[in-house]
């Protein structure tokens, strides 16, 4: 339940602005593992991490997001085995690589990124 101010606030926000969270659905784990065992199938050493709210079993935004960990400098030789699989890269960062799709009806968000930097890492 919202309250005053908060429904008063959202209804200052735009569309794109605003998200929607939907019960756990358990065909985005069957979806993921589908895209996981893709990735896998031509680059098996890959490291591959399910991110979000999806392995918690939890409500979420019903997206799927997941992080393949490969060193910058190695990026470049999986880019086009990335490519085919899931077409052209959405964003080029610095240390990552990104691509936004839909699959089966779920938004996928796959980063190929670099598990050295400092955001990358888990807090000891």
């Amino acid at each position: 339940m919202l309250t005053e101010g908060q429904s008063k606030y959202i209804a200052t926000l735009s569309d794109d602005q605003k998200m929607i969270v939907k019960p756990f659905n358990p065909k985005g784990l069957e979806v993921a593992d589908q895209i996981i065992a893709e990735i896998h199938g031509v680059e098996p050493d890959l490291e591959i991490m399910l991110l979000g709210s999806l392995p918690l079993r939890i409500s979420g935004q019903e997206d799927i997001d997941l992080s393949v960990w490969c060193i910058k400098s190695e990026q470049p030789k999986y880019l086009g085995s990335f490519v085919k699989l899931f077409g052209e890269l959405t964003k080029k960062g610095e240390n990552t690589i990104r691509w936004d799709f839909h699959r089966d009806g779920f938004s996928v968000g796959l980063w190929l990124t670099d598990p050295t930097i400092l955001t990358s890492q888990t807090p000891s």
